[in-house]
């Protein structure tokens, strides 16, 4: 199968990319810079096609030609995961293409409303667009949090301060989270477009395993430290009535 992900220079992309490659597809990548793929990506691609940007439709069509299945492995930003996906959804309308996964690899953003949450508007509007007005019915996949994405990809985000040993939270810190390694993401996203019923769309619930975020902080603790160290029982609240920050010796 030739499989084309767009944004295949990303986190997630590359990801999807070895799986691919693990199951013998072929893979045409798309995105703006090819120079960013590692060498063992970009010399096993079927092609790339390099984008200007995401209205880029000589681009989209000729990424979509002949391709069996597509990957949008976009990143969150409004203009990719709604501009981005519609204009490459209707690319992939013309040329017949019907097995489409959207980006998503979040926690199940169906259970909410448009405007409750804003770091999923951007899924909420995509989807809501597509089911109304194209033929072809993505996959989406609900994973939890992608572990390697928040504590090595997402300064803005990480939990954890390594400069001041500070683990940041909302809530107790105990509740059970959701979260997904970039390998299982990558092999369930494969095998999802894989399926015989792939073009029939739908939903689908994966993970690595479940932990608390101070469960996730004491594991990194371990790791980090030469020997085993338990959170200090020190807690620094701010001017977030739920938010915490733990002290601790990672």
């Amino acid at each position: 199968m030739l499989i084309l992900i767009a944004g295949v220079t990303g986190l997630v992309g590359q990801a999807c990319a070895q799986a691919a490659f693990k199951s013998g597809h072929k893979v045409r990548g798309l995105g703006r810079n090819p120079s960013k793929l590692p060498k063992d990506i970009a010399d096993r691609l079927e092609g790339f096609v390099t984008q200007k940007d995401v209205y880029d439709i000589d681009a989209l069509n000729e990424a979509v030609k002949g391709v069996d299945a597509i990957v949008s492995a976009v990143h969150y930003s409004p203009v990719a995961v709604v501009d981005g996906q519609i204009l490459l959804l209707r690319a992939a309308e013309r040329a017949g293409v019907k097995i489409f996964h959207g980006a998503s690899w979040n926690y199940d953003w169906t259970k909410i409303k448009l405007g409750e949450c804003e770091s999923y508007d951007n899924y909420l509007a995509f989807y809501s667009h597509a089911r109304l007005s194209s033929e072809i019915k993505p996959i989406y996949a609900f994973t939890g949090g992608i572990v390697e994405y928040l504590l090595w990809h997402s300064p803005h985000s990480n939990p954890i301060d390594a400069q001041s040993n500070t683990l940041s939270f909302f809530g107790a810190g105990d509740e059970q989270l959701t979260w997904i390694v970039l390998k299982d993401l990558a092999a369930y996203t494969i095998q999802a477009i894989s399926e015989p019923k792939a073009a029939d769309g739908g939903f689908y619930y994966v993970e690595s395993f479940r932990c608390s975020i101070l469960e996730l902080g004491r594991v990194y603790a371990q790791f980090r430290s030469a020997v085993s160290v338990i959170l200090a029982s020190t807690i620094i609240k701010n001017k977030f009535p739920t938010h915490h920050s733990i002290i601790s010796q990672c």
